[in-house]
């Protein structure tokens, strides 16, 4: 900074001097500095959905610098990363970096106004990049009447010409430069200041609603969503009035499924999910898994955030993971089923299976087209020799089962479980034309739970009594 010389700094005007033309000016006591290192005063952050609303206000203050004759404007750029708050949890925002217009009047240009505090601090707003800073004299010294008094605001200026810089008071203004700057509002401007994120808001007791989500706490509260309801995933396309979204009740109840660390198990299957998604090479015409492995890639350092708007997407990978494995198990289960079936008839046509203490597995079910007689049922068995037989069935696939103490049950066939069969005939020997099945034909048939059934029915009977007795006593 130059020294100081009381010949630049003239009194009033050439026609009109002032009370202050005789009066000798001292020397300021210190210097103005400035320092590029500090941190940058015009950066700030905002949530990344925030970005039009801010980018919005600069546009509004750059109408009034217009307005005021100002060439210059606001500019900013801005960064998308993740923040997390004192929770641990993921936001994500744009790291804002505010360039305020820098006002000149003929060689001098403005690079800062400083205003003090009630506690005497000094609040410094800079103009042009937020990476060159200015700091101000504390004295609020005017470079220009030399006076030290109560200001409250003062403005640093810079020869365009020598680079020296004024610290000049904001009375001194008009007659330090010849003329009325326009436009210095602008400098103080808290240009979207509604809209700036401070890290110490406790966002856990706000109404801010989370922007992103940890990946990996997003999958371990989607497995203990659907435990919660029953082994059940509610997509958005099947859900209805009664029926919530299971992402929506995740995304609701993130921190409270997520309070517990996860079981080993729950662990596994988190893991055994994300390498199933990492493992996916899905085709053109697979929007889904493509969109699937988009939602789950990690970001450079190797983090997975998921935004709130995929969150449904991302939480659906644990339902599709399921569908995966239990697809993969049936198709091993008729692997193996198909090496163990016999090219070879059991029975002959027209005899009957009653007595015959037949026990046979049921391999598929399949809902065949109604005629308008009502749907049948397709059904595949297998006995333990291997033989297949098919039935047809047009009826109700149920039956009442009454234990030793009168307690009713519901028998009612499904893939995988064992039925008894207490009647009827075997109707034709054919070959499949689907699978070259060498199939024996029944139809008439009436059926009973295994007797294996029955004894694990009375055992949890008997169980749910002690249970029982045991309470009341």
């Amino acid at each position: 900074m130059s020294s100081f010389d009381a010949s630049d700094h003239p009194r009033g005007q050439a026609a009109n001097a002032g009370q202050f033309r005789e009066k000798a000016n001292d020397a300021p006591d210190s210097e103005l500095t400035a320092d590029v290192d500090d941190e940058p005063c015009n950066k700030w952050m905002i949530l990344a959905d925030r970005l039009l609303d801010f980018s919005k206000a600069v546009e509004r203050e750059n109408r009034r610098l217009e307005r005021a004759g100002v060439d210059e404007r606001f500019t900013f750029t801005h960064e998308r990363k993740v923040w997390r708050d004192e929770h641990g949890r993921p936001w994500m925002v744009e790291a804002i970096e505010l360039n305020r217009p820098r006002i000149a009047v003929g060689d001098w240009q403005f690079l800062a106004q400083h205003e003090k505090t009630a506690a005497g601090a000094i609040i410094t707003y800079q103009a042009g990049s937020a990476g060159e800073r200015v700091e101000g004299d504390p004295s609020m010294r005017c470079d220009h009447c030399g006076q030290f008094r109560s200001r409250q605001k003062v403005f640093t200026l810079r020869d365009r010409n020598t680079g020296e810089l004024k610290q000049i008071g904001s009375n001194c203004l008009s007659l330090f430069l010849g003329t009325k700057p326009e436009g210095l509002c602008a400098m103080a401007r808290e240009v979207g200041a509604e809209l700036r994120l401070d890290e110490d808001d406790d966002f856990a007791s706000g109404n801010a609603k989370p922007n992103a989500f940890d990946g990996d706490m997003l999958l371990l509260a989607t497995i203990r969503q659907i435990a919660l309801d029953g082994g059940e995933y509610v997509s958005r396309s099947k859900a209805g009035m009664y029926r919530t979204p299971t992402a929506e009740k995740v995304k609701g109840q993130l921190a409270v499924l997520t309070s517990e660390p996860p079981a080993p198990a729950e662990l596994a299957e988190m893991n055994a999910v994300v390498d199933w998604v990492g493992a996916l090479e899905p085709g053109d015409e697979d929007d889904y898994l493509r969109n699937l492995v988009a939602a789950f890639t990690r970001d450079d350092d190797g983090e997975l955030i998921v935004y709130s708007k995929h969150a449904g997407l991302a939480a659906s990978a644990i339902s599709a993971y399921r569908r995966h494995i239990a697809r993969e198990a049936e198709r091993q289960r008729k692997e193996e089923l198909a090496k163990t079936k016999l090219a070879a008839f059991a029975f002959n046509p027209g005899e009957s299976l009653k007595d015959k203490g037949l026990e046979l597995s049921v391999v598929s079910m399949r809902e065949g087209h109604d005629y308008g007689y009502g749907a049948p049922t397709h059904i595949t068995l297998l006995d333990d020799d291997g033989h297949v037989f098919y039935w047809k069935s047009t009826g109700f696939l149920s039956m009442p089962v009454e234990l030793a103490d009168g307690t009713g049950y519901t028998f009612a066939p499904s893939e995988g479980c064992r039925v008894r069969i207490t009647g009827g005939s075997v109707k034709e020997h054919r070959v499949s034309d689907f699978n070259g099945d060498h199939e024996t034909v029944i139809w008439r048939v009436k059926f009973a739970p295994t007797q294996q059934q029955l004894d694990d029915w009375e055992s949890e009977r008997a169980a749910e009594l002690a249970s029982l007795v045991s309470s009341r006593d």
